[in-house]
């Protein structure tokens, strides 16, 4: 069992639910559904969750798509931000 593959597993999906997150938020606030500001720090709870779920429940092995998948949520979440 390899604990240093299990935190990155985990760092990567805390990474991938805040931006996930973060960019729900931001279009619900867009298009007037909600009426509070989006903030990365709202997500962060929920993230924490998430990641240690996936410390417990998943595999070892990561898969170039995976690291592609969150590279695209990072960039998304990065042009929501700015616009």
């Amino acid at each position: 069992m390899n604990v240093w593959k299990k935190i990155l597993n985990g760092f990567l999906t805390f990474l991938a639910i805040i931006c996930l997150g973060y960019i729900i938020d931001t279009f619900l606030f867009k298009f007037e559904f909600t009426q509070t500001l989006p903030s990365i720090y709202d997500n962060i709870t929920g993230a924490i969750g998430g990641a240690m779920v996936s410390i417990f429940f998943t595999k070892n092995e990561f898969k170039k798509s995976d690291i592609y998948f969150l590279i695209v949520v990072i960039f998304l979440a990065m042009v929501v931000y700015f616009i």
